[in-house]
């Protein structure tokens, strides 16, 4: 498999916004879904909302922009399992609200029943 398309774009990614849409649309066999998710992990939430087109991935932009609302708009249609559970918890607790410590403990159930270690990661912390 050849890395180096995906390595230009993280190199992109560090660098600016600007400069990875750029080499982002030279690429056309990187697809949008893993784009999306590297610009996420690379701190570029808004190239997320940009190339992805999946509603956690798109959440989880949201959540990092602080757009609560937005977030749980892409959540809303989504089932009740570990990772909408998990991003959910953010979203109350990014919002401040009393519930957001039982929806984490909520979130850390669901994640250890599926075997997401992912997701148990991520509600742990």
């Amino acid at each position: 498999m050849n890395t180096a398309p995906l390595d230009d774009l993280v190199q992109a990614l560090d660098r600016s916004e600007a400069g990875a849409r750029q080499v982002f649309a030279a690429l056309p066999e990187v697809s949008r879904e893993g784009a999306a998710a590297l610009a996420l992990s690379r701190g570029r939430p808004r190239l997320t909302l940009v190339w992805s087109r999946e509603a956690l991935t798109r959440a989880a932009a949201h959540l990092r922009l602080g757009e609560v609302e937005e977030a749980r708009r892409e959540l809303d249609p989504l089932p009740g399992t570990a990772r909408p559970a998990l991003l959910r918890a953010r979203a109350a607790s990014l919002a401040g609200e009393p519930e957001a410590q039982a929806l984490a403990t909520h979130a850390r159930l669901l994640a250890r029943q599926e075997g997401d270690a992912g997701a148990l990661v991520a509600a742990a912390t």
